[in-house]
């Protein structure tokens, strides 16, 4: 098996985090319309932002995984349709970022190597961009993906906000943050452990493309 999770720099590697985010949360999980996405891809308008950068697992050359990071914007997160974040973006000693569109094939969900490897690289290029805090909206426990919400918090992920209505998705998703400066020393230990399929984001700096 050849697995590899990276940042998605190249136009056939975000067309497969695109592919995919159209399989699970259309195809699969029915969160998306379909019809709004005729060339089969997931896309959404901050994925052409510049400070924006999609990460993939792949298996064998096939994308089962991606999640992707928005920071540093000057307009709203997504996330600000649905909570109020005002007081962490005014806080000069907080530096945010927004994980959205976390999703593993459905046939490969059993082999944690996926999302343990993207979280560990988007936690790693968050931490090597001075980032002290990631902010997500999860699906609620009772969701049709089950215990994305339980992973998130294994990680170190605690909810901030009161549970809302995520409209284009139809489901009820919680807000959760991460202060990257309070994780535990376990996790850091896992964050630091070199592992050979994991792209190490502080040695090559360069964004994902902004255009494809």
């Amino acid at each position: 098996m050849n697995l590899e999770v990276k940042i998605a720099r190249t136009k056939k590697d975000l067309i497969g985090a695109f592919k995919l985010r159209y399989s699970v949360f259309g195809e699969e999980l029915s969160y998306i319309d379909k019809t709004k996405y005729p060339d089969g891809r997931e896309k959404d308008d901050f994925d052409d932002l510049p400070l924006t950068t999609n990460f993939v697992a792949k298996k064998n050359g096939e994308t089962v995984g991606t999640v992707r990071l928005i920071t540093n914007i000057s307009q709203k997160y997504n996330i600000e349709d649905y909570v109020n974040i005002d007081d962490l973006k005014r806080d000069k000693n907080i530096n945010l970022a927004e994980a959205s569109r976390f999703c593993v094939r459905k046939d490969e969900r059993f082999n944690v190597k996926h999302s343990h490897g993207l979280c560990k690289l988007v936690i790693n290029f968050a931490l090597s961009r001075d980032i002290t805090d990631i902010i997500v909206l999860s699906n609620s426990t009772n969701s049709k993906e089950g215990n994305t919400i339980k992973y998130f918090k294994n990680i170190g992920f605690y909810q901030f906000a009161d549970e809302i209505y995520y409209e284009k998705f139809n489901e009820y998703a919680i807000p959760l943050r991460l202060n990257l400066r309070n994780i535990s020393e376990i996790m850091m230990y896992f964050l630091k452990k070199r592992t050979s399929y994991i792209e190490k984001p502080y040695e090559v700096l360069k964004p994902q493309l902004s255009l494809c």
